[in-house]
């Protein structure tokens, strides 16, 4: 996208080295649009858009994101990224490299009833995985923790020099047939047009006016509950500290609580504790 202004023709962008391009061309560019819908628990991170971000800027367009709060949120606790999102790393190692170094590759993990009753003694996660035939290479043999991840896909995108303007809230799309672009306005009344938008706003997107019709969230009869905080905030309670011990004092261990309708996990890390429950 070249701005608010339709009118006025792609800016020069920086390009990657050995890039070619072709004078007096105008290039093909693309937007991401994306924001967190009002519905708790169901924010979206924001990594499918950045990925659309990353590998658009590699395939030559020029890339404009445009993100509706005044920053990026990097918080969060852990989850698993599987081969289908992780795929593209191939065209950038250095990516490749540090999502490797940043990931759990050394987690045990134990299996408890809801009330705590062992069902499943500690092992590794890469021993379990074996055991049943699996690649403990892949999810959930490594696993990651969303503040690290994101801040390697938000600097790639700084890296890139994407364009990225916080603060811009989009309140409707538009598609013009006889230009064959498409676009949106912000609720300051701003427009911009681009040859393709990517809504990445989730569940309630108002793009679905143009693309299949509106979907609104129904409930699934689940709630969830998540917290992450610092691991020296368990020294208040020496028994609970005990209990979410890590591995010989070291090594990270994920432990999950299995009960009726209802299934919780924790992960006790040097840093940082996790817990997570799902139930009805």
């Amino acid at each position: 996208m070249d701005g608010p202004r339709p009118d006025v023709a792609a800016p020069p962008r920086q390009r990657q080295a050995g890039r070619p391009s072709t004078p007096g061309r105008r290039e093909p560019y693309a937007d991401w649009f994306r924001g967190h819908p009002a519905v708790l628990g169901a924010r979206s991170t924001g990594l499918a858009g950045l990925t659309a971000a990353i590998e658009c800027t590699r395939k030559g367009h020029n890339v404009r994101i445009l993100e509706r709060n005044s920053t990026i949120n990097t918080a969060g606790d852990m989850y698993f990224m599987g081969l289908s999102a992780t795929r593209f790393f191939r065209h950038w190692p250095e990516m490749a490299s540090e999502y490797d170094h940043i990931s759990l590759h050394n987690a045990w993990i134990e299996t408890r009833k809801h009330d705590g009753e062992l069902m499943i003694k500690p092992l590794r996660v890469s021993d379990r995985l074996r055991a049943q035939g699996l690649d403990p290479k892949t999810p959930p043999g490594a696993f990651q923790m969303r503040p690290l991840v994101y801040k390697m896909f938000v600097n790639q995108v700084e890296k890139l020099g994407i364009k990225l303007e916080y603060n811009r809230r989009v309140v409707d799309y538009f598609e013009d047939e006889e230009t064959g672009k498409g676009g949106v306005v912000t609720d300051d009344g701003e427009r911009y047009e681009a040859d393709v938008v990517i809504a990445a706003d989730g569940v309630g997107s108002k793009s679905q006016k143009l693309v299949g019709g509106q979907v609104r969230a129904k409930s699934s009869g689940k709630a969830m509950w998540r917290a992450a905080f610092p691991r020296e905030h368990l020294d208040k309670n020496p028994e609970v500290k005990e209990f979410f011990h890590m591995i010989d004092g070291s090594e990270p261990i994920v432990r999950t609580f299995l009960g009726p309708q209802t299934y919780a996990l924790t992960l006790s890390r040097e840093d940082v504790m996790v817990w997570i429950m799902n139930h009805d």
